[in-house]
């Protein structure tokens, strides 16, 4: 676990990691998230909580068979 120090109001922040960060986008913005910023590795997006996350590259070794698959 990471703790992090945040510049937004909300009291917590996610890190989604995906292997298509493109594909993750675009489904977070097909339920109303809106881009915040991108950067090189990783893109903040806020949701309409007020949340921000962060879609983050992969990370963890053996991530192919621990993903899940969003419908």
């Amino acid at each position: 676990m990471i703790l992090q120090d945040i510049e937004h109001p909300s009291r917590i922040h996610l890190d989604i990691e995906t292997d298509d960060r493109d594909a993750e986008l675009q489904r977070l913005e097909s339920i109303a998230a809106t881009g915040v910023e991108a950067m090189a590795r990783w893109t903040v997006m806020q949701v309409p909580s007020g949340h921000c996350c962060c879609i983050i590259g992969l990370r963890r070794v053996g991530f192919d068979e621990k993903a899940n698959t969003w419908k």
